[in-house]
């Protein structure tokens, strides 16, 4: 059976605006039809133990940490699940995390810039899908987010007249990962379209979508 793990922020992974335990539960609920879900709110230690308890997709629902990197340990973690072509999520608060930690952005394919990023009151807003239909929800939408060259932009949101991105999937060495900064908080995934997002970025990252 696939399966999926949720790497829920805690410690100096959690802050004050994002309520992860609550929009982990959602996410997990969200993706179950995939496979067998579990959440692990030991960032690192989840991170270590997918050395020894591989999964399928790796989702990843954190903020950032005051410490440059998570772990050596659970980087190397990380690297040895990217290795074996495992898939990985990013959601929200993600693209914040690791700030210091260069080879992240490259992973994930986007991040938070500091005094660039933003993003507007959470409200209700409209998120265009590619090939797909558009649809309302109440979020924040992460605004003037740093792409890599090689994304694959599957969703966008519009502010002021400008279009950015704000889902997408790309491949990292053989690995899929993708990244969608909707989900900012547990009634963010009361939206059947958000859903309907989360679901079919996981699908791609799994090659079943």
């Amino acid at each position: 059976m696939t399966s999926l793990v949720v790497i829920s922020g805690s410690g100096r992974y959690a802050d004050p605006w994002h309520p992860f335990a609550e929009t982990s539960a959602r996410l997990a609920e969200t993706l179950a039809g995939f496979g067998d879900v579990r959440v692990d709110d030991d960032v690192d230690g989840a991170f270590v133990r997918l050395n020894s308890e591989p999964a399928d997709l790796v989702v990843v629902n954190i903020g950032n940490s005051d410490d440059d990197a998570p772990s050596l340990a659970a980087r190397v973690g990380l690297a040895a699940h990217l290795e074996r072509g495992g898939a990985v999520l990013g959601v929200h608060s993600t693209a914040t995390a690791f700030p210091q930690w260069a080879v992240w952005p490259t992973v994930l394919g986007g991040h938070w810039v500091r005094g660039t990023t933003f993003h507007p009151p959470q409200s209700t807003c409209t998120i265009d899908v590619a090939g797909g239909e558009s649809f309302e929800t109440v979020d924040e939408r992460y605004t003037a987010l740093e792409l890599q060259p090689d994304v694959d932009v599957i969703a966008t949101h519009e502010h002021e007249g400008e279009t950015h991105p704000l889902a997408w999937v790309h491949r990292f060495g053989t690995a899929n990962v993708g990244y969608v900064g909707l989900g900012h908080d547990a009634a963010a995934y009361d939206s059947p379209g958000a859903r309907a997002l989360f679901g079919a970025v996981a699908g791609r990252l799994l090659g079943i979508g």
